[in-house]
């Protein structure tokens, strides 16, 4: 392992938590997953450990250092990104954050040697979190590096796989069958990439390689499919947010069978379309649905009254006219009328309250 951290106040500060008193507890929590910020210290914290040792010579090379870690670092790590990152590893999405991640840690770095200048302490909070930070990093990738040659040099995914089931801990064990469901995946094999990634311990990682496969369904237009591994596989939020494209979609060609198959989230795509102003299409959408169905009822109301909000007593008429019968339906049925009467129209004011049951306390009171 060719990572170390720096033997600093910082590092002495993490090493106080029982879980991460020592370096090999940090390596195995830094094996979890890439995060930008592993742990937490508290500037209190800190001080408790800070040493101010050398603190006169750390003003010397204060601003040297301000150079070479807010522009030379900075600028390195960014060419890695572009260069490495998104050109010779085609986009290798983990390799990216870990550069974008060091950019970040870069100019905290260039910012604690500024504040050195003015006081030592606060200055090296910022260095000392910066820098094991970026040992973090360095040893995430080096892990990663090493599943690498494993994935790599076994031209049979499967027997790589079994190389991890035998030989590593549960953490590199993870990557490779990431690693290994990734080429799946890049190869549009997403049966294959799906059964990888099942194996995957992870949950986190999990669900989020699952929503990618769910969307290279989508984008294939395999409806079907998106609606079997979202079911299965993915928290109600995110499966939600898939079916209800699903759904749109059977919406947007009429397709009233395949629509109602999940009809409960018709409702929220009639809404989507109400909040962007088109009305129409809400309406078509929510029609879809069987006429006594409750909430069609309550949106077409609702519909209804932001036309008589806008004073388009015809629409708001319009809407309600093919709607059951139901309490709000009655009360704004009402307010239209009175409308059509306090501007003088008596007839469009009968014809609006006719379509109400003629026994109905409204009716009466109407043709009272």
């Amino acid at each position: 392992m060719n990572v170390k951290f720096e033997r600093n106040s910082y590092l002495k500060a993490v090493q106080k938590n029982e879980d991460l008193n020592d370096d090999n507890k940090i390596f195995n929590h830094v094996k979890t997953g890439l995060q930008f910020k592993y742990v937490d210290v508290s500037p209190q914290k800190f001080n408790e450990k800070y040493s101010a040792k050398v603190w006169v010579g750390r003003k010397f090379v204060a601003l040297p250092a301000v150079i070479w870690s807010g522009v030379v670092k900075t600028i390195y790590h960014l060419v890695k990104a572009i260069l490495i990152g998104m050109i010779a590893r085609l986009g290798d999405k983990k390799y990216l954050k870990v550069q974008f991640f060091h950019v970040a840690r870069d100019l905290q770095e260039s910012f604690g040697w500024v504040a050195t200048l003015f006081n030592d302490k606060y200055g090296q909070y910022h260095i000392q979190e910066s820098k094991f930070h970026k040992s973090c990093y360095n040893f995430f990738l080096e892990n990663r590096e090493f599943v690498s040659r494993i994935v790599k040099n076994e031209s049979d995914r499967k027997k790589a796989i079994e190389i991890a089931n035998k030989c590593l801990d549960i953490f590199r064990k993870d990557m490779v069958l990431e690693q290994v469901a990734e080429s799946y995946y890049i190869k549009d094999d997403l049966k294959e990439a799906l059964e990888t990634i099942n194996k995957v311990s992870d949950s986190k990682e999990k669900e989020d390689f699952i929503s990618e496969i769910v969307q290279a369904y989508l984008d294939k237009g395999d409806r079907e499919k998106v609606i079997e591994v979202a079911s299965k596989y993915l928290n109600t939020f995110q499966k939600n947010i898939f079916l209800k494209q699903v759904a749109e979609s059977y919406c947007d060609e009429g397709n009233l069978e395949k629509a109602l198959e999940m009809k409960e989230l018709i409702p929220e795509i009639a809404r989507a379309h109400l909040i962007k102003g088109d009305r129409e299409k809400a309406i078509k959408v929510i029609n879809m649905l069987p006429l006594s169905y409750g909430p069609r009822i309550i949106f077409l109301v609702e519909v209804a009254q932001s036309y008589f909000d806008e004073d388009n007593l015809e629409k708001a008429f319009e809407t309600l006219y093919e709607c059951p019968d139901s309490k709000d339906k009655e009360k704004l049925i009402s307010k239209i009328a009175d409308t059509y009467l306090n501007k003088g129209d008596k007839k469009k004011a009968a014809d609006v309250i006719s379509i109400l049951p003629l026994y109905s306390t409204t009716s009466e009171k109407f043709f009272k």
